[in-house]
């Protein structure tokens, strides 16, 4: 086995430079013209857009590259590794579908890839092993383009040259807990007048990196692993990625706008604007609650007549992934002891539910980190609270069986709970723990707190879960530990597989989600299941913050929570992403919010758009877009970030925005209430603004006569391919020219992925098709293909003589 893997690799390096100049066999494509083509053992050979082939640097496809124990520790930069090829027997499984199946024998490794079409290239691997035991796997994606002098961006304009060195952004974890990872799930590499984005699914979220790098290309790089004891993917993992049009001149904001096309659901606003309030019994107390804004309520009291009739939602806390808890893992077990003792007491912070309960579901649920000790109790240095209680965390897995053999009779319930369990039991639904008396006791959703903490460990995001208990109902992939190469639940993956169940609940029942975190790599996640996002409990108005706050949010409503003093320098910098600058102590800050209150929630209301089709003559002044003129809700906001007040104009693009020959515009300074007259250039309208630094300016903007086109970029392409794929419309530009946007005619609200897209859809199981590689297999076999590899190396060096 030793002789044939040795001689894989060997056909491999010599295949890899060969097949990179034969025909593609199979392609597959994009509705708007991006195109891949494959040969018949799944080598991705070339990469089109409009129908002309883009540069490569060789050849791509899937790759792995298995992680053993004389691998550790990683590199913390996550340093790309090159990686066998999966190469296996590819087909053309649908008109717009390329699978790729196989089995490598002497890495007993066995996999299935597939390819959709469609508005993106929705991109699955199922990777999985043919030995009982526990494995660690980087799998690769790679787009070999060559982008030699274009452009990277994982942000709002931030693109930056590429040169021949390795393009990634990181996030760096917790306590450097693990490698780095992406910092923003969508990367975008432009080269000449064509552009490409790869993605993250939010419903598919993994451990990932994005990455340029010459000799791979653009490729997404994931970390799993694979072990025995899980139910629904048995010694395998499900990744998934999207490959789609991002063309120039909009890069990543295009890119942005045609994610949250593809996923219109996770996406649909279902809150109102407006700021936080937390209520510790005052809420009442507020005269005029509307100068403030209010409209989001962490209490602990049902919705009331109060509340309803102010608008304002009442908004249950509950924080899934940890339990704060006043004594040790022995006491826990005393306390989980079937006694009525037990069943009558509560703990020092307990949300309601009997002490029983609370550590019979710690101890089920509790995470076993590296030094196999419950992960955050073994660290009281970083996890004790002002209380003196100490901070568990456990995995809200739903699923987590009775595997300590509990009993509650004590406590009233035929089975145990386990954490998510007693969350949704005690605490999503009662008042602390008191069940409603009447249909009008309940909530109007639930505040999800201490999100997204992979960065700063407040709840333990950062931390891997060695408890094997666990592993068997786990519905998000295995990964492993890069510092000793053992296999482990990712507690950040299985929080934000409690998310999307908790939002599916509340959502189910007509209620809103909030979710108070920081941005980190999962930040898209809790944007798109989540209603309200707070990017953090203090203010911060960082601008790459808020950009990246209001990335991953859309058009939903954002705010700071802990503000006492909420100045309207806060509200002029924060005004650029519609983002309220907090809640606390808004009685001292009335005239504040009585003054920018109201612009906030107008333009919030008119919707964030990443699209501007606008921009200032002034790199210094940024500029935002809000709403549509075809909508009558068009709004600009213009904010100076650097420099000493100054004039400029802000140009607007005529036919992106639906601005026909026969459409009048006014614009009004939504400020001061000025009218302001807008210079007609021909393609452009210019609007003269005068700016302070730190100041914003904001401009509605209607048609007063005439009928405004559609604005560009809102739809999906639909242009099917032929069958077979190829083909091209022409161009891959995501709201370009014209006000057509790309000349599709799919509703934004019907844009679904293609069947065995990233919307939960069972994963596909590994193929017993041999690769060609496999003993009996319907390939050429080891030698064969050694055998193809030389006779493609001689024929390549004919062509290299001739050329």
């Amino acid at each position: 086995m030793q002789r044939a893997h040795r001689l894989l690799v060997l056909a491999s390096i010599f295949l890899a430079p060969a097949l990179s100049q034969a025909a593609a066999a199979l392609t597959v494509r994009t509705d708007d013209g991006l195109g891949l083509g494959l040969d018949a053992h799944g080598v991705l050979q070339e990469v089109t857009a409009g129908g002309a082939a883009l540069p490569l640097l060789g050849p791509g496809g899937f790759f792995v590259s298995e992680v053993t124990g004389a691998d550790v520790p990683l590199p913390m930069d996550g340093a790309t590794r090159s990686g066998t090829p999966l190469l296996g027997i590819a087909s053309q499984t649908g008109a717009n579908e390329i699978t790729i199946s196989g089995i490598l024998d002497a890495p007993g490794i066995s996999f299935t890839a597939v390819i959709t079409g469609g508005p993106a290239l929705h991109v699955s691997l199922h990777i999985g092993s043919t030995r009982a035991v526990d494995r660690a796997f980087v799998a690769y994606f790679r787009v070999p383009v060559n982008g030699a002098g274009g452009t990277w961006s994982t942000g709002i304009d931030d693109a930056r040259t590429l040169g021949t060195g390795r393009a990634y952004d990181s996030f760096g974890w917790f306590q450097n807990y693990r490698t780095t990872t992406s910092a923003s799930p969508i990367a975008v590499v432009t080269l000449g007048g064509n552009g490409l984005a790869l993605a993250i699914p939010p419903t598919a979220p993994a451990i990932y990196r994005l990455t340029y790098q010459p000799p791979y290309g653009f490729q997404v790089e994931w970390e799993v692993g694979a072990a025995p004891d899980t139910t629904a993917f048995p010694q395998a993992a499900q990744v998934e990625a999207l490959l789609y049009a991002a063309a120039p001149p909009w890069g990543y904001r295009a890119a942005l706008k045609r994610l949250y096309l593809l996923y219109p659901d996770l996406w649909t606003k279902r809150a109102q604007d407006g700021s936080w309030y937390l209520d510790e019994g005052g809420l009442t107390s507020i005269a005029n609650p509307e100068d403030f804004a209010i409209r989001f309520s962490e209490t602990n009291d049902w919705r009331s007549g109060f509340t309803t009739s102010h608008g304002i939602y009442a908004l249950k806390y509950t924080e899934p992934w940890s339990d704060h808890l006043e004594t040790d893992p022995s006491g826990l077990r005393t306390w989980a002891q079937d006694t009525a003792a037990n069943a009558s007491a509560k703990t020092l912070i307990s949300k309601g539910e009997p002490r029983l309960v609370t550590a019979q579901a710690a101890l089920l649920s509790g995470v076993i980190g590296r030094d196999g000790q419950y992960a955050g109790w073994s660290d009281p240095a970083n996890f004790t609270d002002a209380e003196g209680t100490l901070r568990y965390i456990l995995n809200p897995d739903v699923q987590i069986p009775n595997w300590l053999g509990f009993t509650a009779s004590a406590a009233g319930l035929t089975n145990p709970l386990n954490r998510e369990q007693a969350v949704e039991a005690y605490e999503a639904f009662r008042r602390w723990g008191v069940q409603p008396s009447s249909a009008a006791d309940v909530y109007d959703g639930i505040y999800l707190d201490s999100t997204n903490t992979t960065g700063n460990g407040w709840t333990g995001w950062h931390f891997f879960n060695f408890r094997r208990e666990h592993f068997a109902t786990t519905s998000v992939p295995l990964v492993f530990d890069p510092q000793t190469g053992k296999v482990a639940l990712s507690q950040a993956l299985s929080s934000l597989a409690a998310m999307m169940r908790i939002a599916d609940l509340m959502h189910g029942r007509g209620e809103i989600v909030m979710a108070n975190g920081l941005p980190d790599p999962f930040i898209f996640s809790t944007g798109a299941f989540c209603d309200f996002v707070s990017p953090g409990e203090g203010y911060d108005g960082t601008l790459s913050v808020l950009r990246e706050v209001r990335a991953a949010s859309y058009a939903k409503p954002i705010a700071y929570l802990y503000n006492s003093a909420v100045t309207d320098q806060q509200f002029q910098h924060a005004m650029l992403y519609a983002v309220f600058p907090g809640g606390a102590g808004i009685s001292g800050n009335r005239t504040a919010y009585q003054r920018w209150a109201p612009i906030m929630m107008e333009i919030g209301g008119a919707g964030w758009e990443p699209l501007t089709f606008a921009r200032s003559d002034d790199p210094r002044a940024l500029v935002e877009r809000y709403g549509r003129l075809d909508r009558g809700t068009l709004h600009f906001v213009v904010h100076r970030e650097s420099g000493g007040t100054a004039a400029s104009n802000l140009l607007l693009e005529k036919a992106t925005l639906g601005i026909g020959a026969d459409v009048q515009i006014a614009v009004r300074d939504v400020a001061s209430g000025a009218a302001m007259t807008a210079v007609d250039n021909g393609d452009t309208l210019s609007l003269p603004l005068r700016l302070a630094l730190e100041q914003s300016a904001v401009l509605a903007l209607t048609a007063v006569s005439g009928t405004p086109g559609p604005t560009a970029g809102e739809t999906l392409p639909s242009d099917p391919p032929p069958s077979g794929g190829g083909g091209s419309d022409g161009g891959v530009s995501d709201g370009g020219g014209g006000g057509s946007g790309g000349g599709g005619a799919v509703d934004a609200g019907s844009g679904r992925l293609p069947a065995g897209d990233g919307s939960g859809s069972p994963p596909v199981a590994a193929s017993a098709v041999g690769s060609g590689c496999s003993t009996g297999a319907a390939g050429p076999g080891v030698f064969g293909l050694l055998a193809l590899a030389f006779a493609f190396r001689r024929r390549r060096g004919r062509n290299t003589l001739t050329a």
